[in-house]
Order: C-alpha cells, then sequence, then structure tokens
C-alpha cells in the first residue's frame, strides 16, 4: 500500500520567526531611544563640565604660581641671611656673653654676718670702696676641658642640684669648681667619678653615679642656662679666678701679706652655703681661708692655707 502521507508544513517555525523579528524591532527601537537620551543630556552637560574643568585647570596654574612665587621669596630671604652672617664674620662681630664685662667686690659682707669677713660680689658698684673686675678675658681655652657626653650630663646634674635656685653667674661659679676639680685630677680623687662623688654624685648598683638634692630626691634634669654654664666652663670660664686674684689683692694690701696664686691659680675649687653648721663655718675663718668671695648664697674659694702657715688674724 502507499503512503500518501505528506510531510506538515513548518507553519508553526514562520510563526516563531516573524515573533523573534518582532522582539529584535522593539529591542533596537529602544537602545536608539536610549542613545537618544544620552546624547541629549551629554549635550545638556557638556558646556557645565568643560567650565569645571577650566575652573581646575586655572586654580591648579594658581596654586602653582603661588608655590613658586613662594619658594623665591623664601630663597632670596635665605640668601639674604647668609649674606648678614657673612656680614657679620667679615667684621668681626663678637658674640654677646652672658659673662659680664665687669663685677664688682664689696670688702665688707653685707649680706652674712656670720662669714663678716668674706667680701661679696656685685654685679653692680654700691661704693667707691667697691674693687673692679675686669671679666673682658674670663673665657681662657687653656683651661678648657674636654669630656664625655655621660660626665658632662653628671656635671650639669651636681651643677643643678647644688646651685639650680640661683642666677646664672653662681651656676657657672659652681661649674668653674667642679671642672677645676676634675682639671687638677689627682689631689681630688684618682678618677674622675671619685671626684664627682666628693659633691653629691652617688655610684649605684647599675654601675652609673647618680645625683641627689639636699632633700635626698635625685636630680635627673638639668635647666638650659645649667647646661650653659657647664659648657662655658669646660670651654676655659675663668671668672672664679679672676675674682680670688682680686681678693688675694686685697688681703695682701688689707694685711701686709704676700700671698701669691698658689691659692688662686685654678680658680675656685671649693664653695659651701651660708647655713653650714657653726663649726665647719669656723674651718672656714680667714686664717686659713683669706682668699674667698660670697655670690648670693655661695661663699667660693681656691686652696686652703696649711695650718703651718695659717694667718695670726
Amino acid at each position: 500500500m502507499e503512503n500518501y502521507l505528506r510531510e506538515p508544513t513548518r507553519l508553526s517555525s514562520i510563526k516563531n520567526l516573524r515573533k523573534m523579528q518582532d522582539i529584535f524591532c522593539k529591542f533596537l527601537m529602544t537602545a536608539l531611544f536610549a542613545c537618544a537620551i544620552l546624547i541629549v543630556v551629554f549635550v545638556l552637560t557638556m558646556p557645565k563640565m568643560t567650565s569645571m574643568y577650566a575652573s581646575q585647570t586655572a586654580k591648579s596654574s594658581s596654586n602653582c604660581i603661588e608655590h613658586k612665587s613662594l619658594f623665591f621669596v623664601g630663597e632670596q630671604i635665605k640668601s639674604k641671611k647668609e649674606d648678614v652672617y657673612s656680614s657679620l664674620e667679615e667684621l668681626e662681630v663678637p658674640v654677646p656673653s652672658p659673662i659680664p664685662a665687669y663685677l664688682y667686690i664689696h670688702p665688707e659682707n653685707n649680706i652674712s654676718s656670720r662669714f663678716y669677713w668674706v667680701p661679696v660680689v656685685l654685679e653692680e658698684k654700691i661704693s667707691e670702696d667697691d674693687i673692679v673686675v675686669d671679666l673682658s678675658s674670663a673665657i681662657n681655652p687653656a683651661f678648657s676641658y674636654e669630656t664625655s657626653d655621660y660626665y658632662r650630663t653628671i656635671i650639669c646634674l651636681l651643677v643643678q642640684a647644688e646651685s639650680g635656685n640661683q642666677p646664672f653667674l653662681g651656676q657657672l661659679m659652681v661649674a668653674e669648681d667642679i671642672v677645676g676639680r676634675i682639671r687638677c685630677g689627682e689631689p681630688f680623687g684618682p678618677d674622675i667619678d671619685t671626684i664627682l662623688m666628693g659633691y653629691s654624685a652617688k655610684r649605684k648598683s647599675d654601675g652609673k653615679l647618680h645625683v641627689y638634692d639636699y632633700t635626698g630626691m635625685e636630680v635627673t634634669e638639668a635647666s638650659a642656662s645649667v647646661q650653659e654654664a657647664v659648657d662655658l666652663a669646660l670651654s676655659g670660664s675663668q671668672v672664679t679666678y679672676f675674682l680670688l686674684k682680686a681678693v688675694t689683692e686685697l688681703r695682701n694690701e688689707q694685711y701686709n701679706l704676700q700671698l701669691d696664686d698658689t691659692y688662686y691659680k685654678e680658680g675656685a675649687l671649693f664653695h659651701h652655703t651660708m647655713w653650714i653648721s657653726s663649726a665647719e663655718a669656723r674651718k672656714r675663718r680667714i686664717n686659713l681661708v683669706p682668699v674667698s668671695f660670697q655670690y648670693v648664697a655661695h661663699i667660693f674659694y681656691g686652696q686652703w692655707l696649711p695650718a703651718s702657715a695659717a694667718l695670726k688674724l
């Protein structure tokens, strides 16, 4: 029997194709519409964006110019500063010194009646009997002393403990006292540690020196003025030398003595406060310590007279 069945036509496929075409057309139209909207938005915002960019560019350029101008001004100031320093060096202008050009020795003690025989050092002349001491050459490099940062720190702490409440000159004189002993060496100890422990330094279990004030509290910092005083003493300041020299001349004139520089050539090597005990005060009377002076709350002197040379005053 013959097969009369025919292959069916693809009507369903044709319908699907047309449906896909319709969808594609709608998508294309939507995309074109969206692009058109984007183009319109871009065209409308373009002038504003251009203006903002131009403003930022101008601001950046302005800042750049400003920075360049400031840099140029700074370089000019630096150059002028260097020119001024060069001019000062050429003119050999002296650097201001914290040491006054003159001090005055008042023969009578108007501060402490317990030490009536000790002249007083003043920064101003108060009577015609005052002795003028010229300190224009108070810095003598021959008396300078180089030491490590560690020992410089300990010296600063000692000066702080002993004279932190005194004027700068009082701090400088104490610093000269300490540095003078270190420079003399053996008479005051076999090494620097021993010499410094002759003041208020103590060696602790860590092997280092620690400094304590009169109340027993440890001193851990030194003021700027104390550090400056110590640096001057280490560089060779000899304020106490000139003061003790003037006092020696005064004593020789007063009592017809022949004291030489034996007792002051190293400057002050001892100092004490006015509040020492009466027994200690008697030890430091004029018969054994004729070359001494008082500045504020401290009395300074150099070498003692030996007992065999004690003055009968």
